[in-house]
């Protein structure tokens, strides 16, 4: 049987969670190796863990210790190592030392290029909600701050920490897996929220977004 309306099946809006991740971070959250994805999360667990029971310093610390002392002791094994075979010793970390680490231009300014757009759409939406420039955005702001108090006294840093680790590494193969279902949901509720919204919009039309045009500013003379 022929779905009924095709055309607002193919505009259908995509919630992909992680659509915006780069490329080599959704092919881990996304677990297309999944020895290497496995392999970064017991990582991230056991950082976690660490760094739950050490202070901070003591763990970079410590951390870094274990670093010098591991390429110091390679370097010198190596030496010896020339030294007894009776060849020319050859430094074992000539390939890192020869490493190009030159910051391409063009990807500098495109990388702040982004993140100044981002910051500037955060500001605005922030000044939006804080001075009130649509009572019902703010009224949902402050009800999401609310909720976020109570989850503030049930979990501590470390276990909402923990719980977005998972979030990362689940939620977005779970979208893949059940992308039909979950838009199709995703959009009923978005679809009712706006409804909603635009009912407390008619019924109350004081609460409209209020729209104050910008004057052009003029240029002294």
């Amino acid at each position: 049987m022929a779905p009924k309306n095709p055309k607002r099946q193919n505009s259908r809006i995509s919630y992909e969670p992680a659509k915006d991740f780069p490329g080599k971070v959704r092919e881990v959250v996304y677990w297309r190796d999944p020895k290497k994805s496995g392999a970064i999360l017991a990582a991230i667990f056991a950082g976690l863990y660490v760094f739950a029971n050490f202070p901070l310093l003591i763990v970079l610390t410590y951390s870094l210790l274990a670093v010098l002392v591991g390429t110091f002791g390679f370097r010198i094994f190596k030496l010896a190592e020339a030294h007894f075979k009776k060849t020319p010793a050859e430094h074992p970390f000539k390939e890192y030392l020869n490493y190009d680490l030159t910051l391409e231009s063009n990807k500098v300014h495109s990388f702040a290029e982004r993140a100044v757009e981002c910051g500037q759409k955060a500001l605005l939406k922030i000044r939006s909600v804080v001075f009130v420039e649509d009572i019902v955005e703010t009224a949902k702001a402050g009800l999401i701050l609310w909720t976020l108090t109570y989850v503030g006294a049930w979990f501590s840093g470390l276990t909402l920490v923990v719980l977005a680790v998972i979030a990362v590494f689940s939620v977005p193969k779970i979208y893949e897996l059940n992308k039909e279902v979950i838009d199709q949901y995703l959009e009923l509720a978005h679809n009712h929220i706006n409804k909603i919204t635009e009912m407390i919009h008619e019924k109350v039309p004081m609460l409209k977004k209020s729209e104050h045009p910008q004057e052009p500013v003029k240029k002294d003379e």
